[in-house]
């Protein structure tokens, strides 16, 4: 360690003794070994505010920094011993070129005379360029504008057309644009452009409209005199006129951007016929404005073209415009005129006749002058009178009845009929007017038809008279009651009067009304038929015009029916299904034999058998009777068959069986032949019958769900959906 220290120490005695020696960097004599330096020796920086750090090392040397440049600092700048220094950049805002600059390092005593120079080098900023408007739309006439323009770099300005001049002063273009002759618009652009490592350019457009010009009227009507107008032309740029035809003159023919009085002249028009010319202005030679001008000739000519008048006639006033002498020489025969001829200007009184027709009608009047081609035609029109009814068919009734036609018309009219019973009221009248149709009364079945002709002028309108004739409906030829009779309702439609009977004189019916007028709803009551018979009646309903219907009426008897006529039970007994009694009396249920009993449930009873403990099988009767019957008897017997033990029935014909069930309470032999089907045959007990079937066409679904002791013989079975025993 010691001998690293003395290596160190004897090499700055070295370089402090050469340094003290070295005339030509004028260092003094000294006794103490020195040293400086400084790391980087050279700075580069982006354009942005920054810093970055120099490593001083100095040894017994104080030190200092020496700087003249405005836009860096340093801290700290000076020292005793090494040190870091921070040298901070304000940012580069030019975009024009990099900065660079020169720092020192300096050795801060007398007999140590060291610097070290440092460079800084900062890149320059991106050369932006801003205008405060690049777009322009201005007129015709010389116009300046002035745009101001931002920028961190330097510029120049050029102009793409020499119309369009662009000058720099300092942050300013002035742009002076000369008037704009042509008729058109026209466009240049003005670039500010920066040149240097990045280009910049910026452009201006420029759009100048064509320079406007005006005059101060669209056309000139001259009389066929010699006369004079002025016109004001108003322009932008220069102009100048010229004339279509050598009897137009103009003064002046030229003139500059402003408002300018133009004097136009014509001389007289001797001729009938109408000339016509133009005044021509032009600015750069180019045609803006073309006045027509129209000298009338020598003329005749009327305020209207046409006189239309209404069908009452009158007098309407027609002016005449001329600059010599007219006649009216032709008319319509139904028009007078007053006066007949003049001079120059003055009004004519033309008079129309009444229209007494619908029709409109037309003439033409003619003025004309004498020796000169000049002849002005008037359409004279007339409307016809106005007629109009506001109905072409009126129905009536079957009653005397009026009613009210309205006419409208402002001429004369009559009406007629050539029907006897129809009256009208007025005959004939002028104006409008409300004419009454009358009808005696029509009694008749029959519809009748007659007309009403009305006449005005030229025009007829012909109104149709329709009359009903007396009608009766009835809305039911047949009522139909139960024993229990009730009330039915018979709708009666007519116009005329009518009455009502019952044929029979039956006292079971009864009317709500026997007579009236008009439409009606007639209630038709029927009283109980407690008979084993049915009856009927016949209701005439008739009018007082020979008009009449005839209404049937029945009543149906009691009746009395069941769904079962005969009950099967095995010796062992039982209780049937239940069995629905149908009837509109009151009945009773009675059993022929003690060992037969019936429960009753409303409209259904149910048949209970005893056990059958003799040898023999037995029938009993299980009679249904109505109670409340006033004529005749109506009773239903029930055949009761029970089996002895080891019995057997024998059953043809039968139709289906939607479920058999054998539960183990039968005993014997059941026989079936032509067994139409069966939904269900189930056995679900322990049974002892004896089944035999012939011809059983088909079985949804027979089960044998229990130890049965069935015998089952099928023969010819046609078709079972599911057998299952199991």
């Amino acid at each position: 360690m010691k001998k690293h220290l003395i290596y160190i120490v004897g090499t700055l005695l070295l370089m402090g003794c050469s340094e003290q020696y070295d005339e030509n960097l004028g260092l003094s004599p000294t006794l103490k070994p020195r040293y400086i330096s400084v790391t980087p020796t050279s700075l580069t920086y982006s354009s942005a505010k920054g810093s970055q750090s120099l490593n001083v090392t100095s040894a017994q040397t104080p030190w200092k920094m020496e700087n003249s440049i405005t836009w860096l600092t340093l801290s700290p700048t000076s020292g005793e011993a090494s040190s870091s220094v921070a040298a901070d950049v304000t940012e580069n805002v030019s975009g024009d070129e990099a900065r660079t600059g020169i720092f020192y390092l300096k050795a801060n005593v007398e007999d140590f005379n060291r610097e070290t120079p440092i460079s800084v080098t900062q890149s320059g900023a991106t050369p932006v360029i801003t205008l405060s408007k690049s777009e322009f739309d201005i007129p015709g006439t010389p116009t300046t504008e002035t745009v101001t323009v931002s920028s961190n770099c330097s510029w120049s300005v050029s102009s793409s057309a020499d119309w369009l001049v662009a000058t720099q002063n300092k942050d300013e273009i002035s742009l002076a644009a000369k008037s704009n002759e042509s008729d058109d618009y026209r466009t240049a652009t003005v670039s500010v452009v920066h040149s240097g490592t990045t280009n910049v350019t910026k452009n201006i457009t420029v759009r100048q409209a064509p320079a406007s010009i005006s005059a101060s009227t669209e056309s000139l009507v001259f009389n066929n005199t010699a006369s004079s107008v002025e016109v004001t032309i108003t322009s932008e740029a220069n102009w100048t006129a010229t004339t279509s035809d050598s009897w137009i003159e103009i003064a002046p023919t030229s003139g500059t951007a402003g408002s300018t009085t133009m004097k136009v002249s014509v001389s007289p028009n001797t001729s009938v016929n109408e000339r016509t010319g133009y005044v021509i202005v032009s600015i750069g030679g180019i045609q803006r404005i073309q006045i027509p001008l129209r000298q009338r000739g020598i003329y005749i000519e009327t305020n209207k073209t046409e006189l239309a008048f209404k069908a009452a006639g009158g007098s309407l006033d027609l002016s005449v415009l001329s600059n010599t002498t007219w006649e009216v020489t032709s008319a319509p025969s139904w028009v007078t005129v007053s006066p007949t001829s003049g001079e120059g200007d003055g009004k004519v009184k033309v008079t129309a006749q009444e229209n007494p027709n619908t029709a409109n009608r037309s003439g033409v009047m003619h003025i004309t002058q004498s020796g000169l081609n000049i002849d002005v035609a008037i359409t004279v029109t007339q409307e016809g009178k106005s007629f109009d009814i506001n109905t072409t068919v009126l129905n009536f009734n079957d009653k005397q009845e009026t009613q009210t036609v309205q006419i409208t018309t402002d001429g004369t009219w009559s009406a007629r009929t050539d029907a006897t019973w129809i009256t009208l009221s007025p005959q004939s009248g002028t104006g409008n007017a409300n004419l009454s149709v009358s009808v005696s009364e029509n009694t008749s079945d029959d519809e009748r038809t007659g007309e009403v002709i009305v006449t005005m002028g030229d025009r007829t309108a012909n109104i149709a008279v329709v009359q009903k004739g007396k009608y009766f409906t009835v809305s039911n030829n047949l009522l139909t009651y139960t024993s229990k009779g009730g009330v039915l309702n018979v709708s009666i439609t007519t116009n005329d009067k009518w009455t009502a009977k019952v044929q029979g004189n039956s006292d079971w019916l009864k009317l709500s009304s026997t007579s009236g007028s008009g439409d009606i709803e007639v209630k038709v009551t029927a009283a109980d038929n407690p008979s084993v018979k049915s009856r009927s009646d016949t209701i005439i309903f008739a009018t007082t015009h020979d008009q009449s219907v005839r209404v049937v009426v029945r009543q149906d008897a009691r009746y009395l029916r069941v769904d079962t006529r005969e009950l099967l039970f095995y010796a062992k007994g039982g209780t049937s299904e239940a069995i629905t009694i149908t009837t509109d009396g009151k009945y009773t249920i009675t059993c022929s034999d003690t060992w037969i009993t019936v429960k009753e449930s409303g409209s259904t009873f149910t048949v209970t058998t005893s056990e059958n403990k003799t040898i023999d099988a037995r029938t009993g009767h299980v009679t249904i009777a109505l109670t409340d019957l006033k004529e005749g008897t109506l009773a239903l017997t029930l055949t009761v068959t029970q089996l002895n033990y080891g019995g057997s029935f024998l059953t043809q014909g039968y139709g289906e069986d939607i479920d058999y069930d054998d539960r183990g309470k039968i005993s014997g032999t059941l026989t079936i032949t032509s067994f139409g089907s069966d939904s269900n045959y189930d056995d679900k007990k322990t049974g002892n019958v004896t089944l035999t079937v012939s011809n059983y066409q088909s079985d949804t679904n027979w089960d044998d769900k229990g130890n049965s002791k069935v015998t089952v013989t099928v023969s010819e079975y046609k078709n079972d959906i599911d057998y299952d025993s199991e």
